[in-house]
């Protein structure tokens, strides 16, 4: 089910054609709201405030939008590790990027695509991302003057923490209910993962 709350920024956006980009956002939102069963093209449509033309236009079916949505997360999420990446010291870059990882908005989008992973439309982004932030991390682990199999387990637990609390905020979403006490516990994993 896609929640019409979570659509205005979109609707503000309304014109005849959309781009592949606004679809694909839709399409990530309605992930977030509701799995991969709730991206459907005319429900989305409507959110939007386009006809079912709009979309295939731009998408030969709804596979292909949500692999545009998966293509726009995994953009995403090299982008955060590429401006990471801008730090030259490697315990303020990892630091930076654990805490940016754990932003309660990109956490949810992260849980919600964790939930479809297995999916074989999403499984091949999510492996990607994954893959890119635990070598960027061994990397940096690396830097710290950690030997290659240490970097490793070090990066692992890293990425383990962030994947385990999203997952335990799927079952208790009010552990962390403020936005002050997201930013608190991402402070406190980082000054954990990051010695």
């Amino acid at each position: 089910m896609v929640y019409p709350d979570r659509m205005k920024n979109h609707r503000a956006k309304k014109s005849p054609r959309l781009t592949p980009e606004i679809w694909a956002d839709a399409a990530l939102e309605a992930i977030e709201q509701g799995g991969l069963s709730s991206v459907a093209v005319e429900p989305l449509a409507r959110l939007l405030g386009v006809t079912k033309g709009s979309f295939y236009w731009h998408f030969e079916n709804r596979d292909a939008l949500i692999r545009a949505a998966m293509r726009q997360w995994e953009k995403r999420a090299i982008h955060a590790i590429a401006e990471a990446s801008r730090i030259t010291d490697p315990r303020v870059r990892l630091r930076s990027l654990i805490l940016s990882s754990a932003d309660r908005t990109t956490a949810k989008l992260d849980l919600a695509v964790s939930l479809v992973a297995g999916d074989p439309r999403v499984r091949p982004f999510a492996r990607r991302v994954d893959r890119r932030w635990l070598d960027w991390a061994e990397a940096a682990y690396r830097e710290m003057g950690h030997t290659k199999t240490d970097a490793k387990h070090w990066a692992l637990s890293a990425y383990s923490a962030y994947g385990g609390l999203i997952q335990i905020l799927r079952l208790n979403p009010d552990i962390l209910k403020s936005k002050r006490a997201w930013a608190q516990h991402a402070r406190h994993v980082a000054g954990m993962l990051v010695p």
